[in-house]
């Protein structure tokens, strides 16, 4: 069926990348930015600045399964309303930190209440309700946002903060969320039958997944209670949960890492820009990819290349341009991965309680991502090299690769032309 040429589930779209390119390029990444001039200026270790960034993740995961919770129930306004609020409180408060225990409650009382969870929930559940043929696509845009925030604001955060001071950079982060996000807020529609419509604009509302649980076929949205009784949930979960272990240390030790192999500390947040530059054209390619055959083998693939790319990073030495912009490039599917990765767990599981099963889910992953920045950060204190905190990240996503690739498929899944196959 042609979809309507203007069909109101884009308007979310939109909506959706602009709160996560504030996200990402503000928080996600850009506290990376925060990272070595917060260690020098609170005269701490790397390990001692890794600590409450990563618990932050733990919290967050958390946190989600609240939240996909709340926003299943109430609706996604509130929920937003409430993070873009707590955000740009965050960074007013990062910007007064002036000892260690004042940074830590800061960051995980204030910033990972707002950024952890709270934004991502709402508009990623509002856009997988949105579609059904066109799931792939819209999460992928959704999650194009990061790239865009991160190839835009970061950059110039890490141009900022050496030149005004990483105070006063806090400070103008603060009022950036607040103009954003809160009003973005009011604008969110919770489901496509709030307006009378349909998910992509058909005309009759899409078919309920086909799940089998104990060998018995589910013809419906399934529970949460429903979905842990099947083995693609704790599958899936495992993959989830060692993808996060390698991009808690990625994400966090970004700059420290590239520094470490000879890459200036502002170069090297331009090219986490350069990054993120590159994932939106991947991404879109890879949601193209997934729109026409099996989307988890396109997470699979894509995971390979980034396993790659972390591999150069610990081989390579001292690291010229060309070789930068290779790990950057190798490392950027991971933007293309996440998305469609869930557009199966909504196809397998269904709409109606997504929220709180991929809330369930980022528990697990909060729960993997704990300790492995905390434990590179020592092991850079220790020996001042990563070599032996990046090498077992290969053999974890390299088993992320393999078990994405063999996840038992559940429920419908777009294939050949976008046309539903029941697996």
């Amino acid at each position: 069926m042609r979809m309507p040429k203007h069909f109101y589930g884009w308007r979310m779209v939109a909506i959706a990348m602009m709160v996560n390119a504030v996200s990402g390029g503000v928080y996600h990444q850009g506290m990376a930015i925060f990272f070595l001039p917060l260690q020098r200026g609170l005269d701490i270790t790397r390990a001692a600045t890794a600590i409450p960034m990563s618990v932050a993740r733990f919290t967050g995961g958390i946190q989600s399964f609240l939240i996909g919770s709340l926003v299943d129930r109430y609706g996604p306004n509130k929920i937003l309303f409430f993070a873009g609020l707590m955000g740009g409180l965050g960074f007013l408060l990062l910007s007064r930190v002036n000892s260690y225990l004042m940074f830590v409650l800061v960051l995980l009382v204030v910033l990972a209440t707002a950024f952890q969870a709270a934004p991502d929930q709402p508009v990623f559940i509002t856009c997988a309700r949105w579609f059904y043929k066109k799931r792939g696509l819209a999460l992928t845009l959704t999650t194009a946002g990061y790239s865009v925030g991160t190839m835009i604001i970061t950059p110039l955060v890490a141009l900022a903060v050496p030149r005004f001071g990483w105070q006063n950079t806090a400070v103008v982060l603060g009022i950036l969320v607040w103009i954003i996000v809160i009003p973005l807020s009011t604008k969110l529609k919770a489901s496509p039958e709030m307006m009378g419509l349909h998910p992509d604009g058909a005309d009759v509302p899409p078919p309920s997944p086909k799940t089998k649980i104990h060998g018995k076929l589910q013809a419906q949205d399934l529970t949460l209670r429903d979905a842990v009784r099947t083995r693609f949930y704790w599958q899936f979960g495992f993959i989830v949960g060692l993808r996060s272990m390698v991009w808690a240390v990625v994400s966090i030790h970004i700059v420290g890492i590239l520094t470490w192999r000879g890459v200036d500390e502002s170069m090297a947040g331009i090219m986490i820009g350069l990054m993120h530059g590159f994932a939106i054209p991947i991404a879109l390619f890879m949601a193209w990819c997934g729109d026409h055959w099996h989307k988890h083998k396109v997470v699979s693939l894509g995971d390979l290349t980034i396993v790659v790319g972390i591999s150069f990073l610990v081989i390579w030495d001292s690291l010229v341009l060309w070789q930068v912009i290779l790990i950057t490039l190798l490392l950027a599917p991971n933007q293309g991965t996440w998305p469609l990765g869930w557009a199966t767990v909504a196809e397998a599981f269904g709409r109606q309680n997504f929220g709180v099963i991929r809330g369930s889910l980022q528990t697990i992953m909060g729960i993997f991502s704990v300790g492995p920045p905390i434990f590179a950060g020592w092991v850079y204190d220790q020996t001042g090299s990563y070599f032996y905190a990046l090498s077992p990240l290969i053999i974890f996503l390299a088993a992320a690769v393999l078990l994405m690739w063999t996840l038992p498929l559940q429920g419908r899944t777009e294939v050949n032309n976008g046309s539903a196959k029941t697996q």
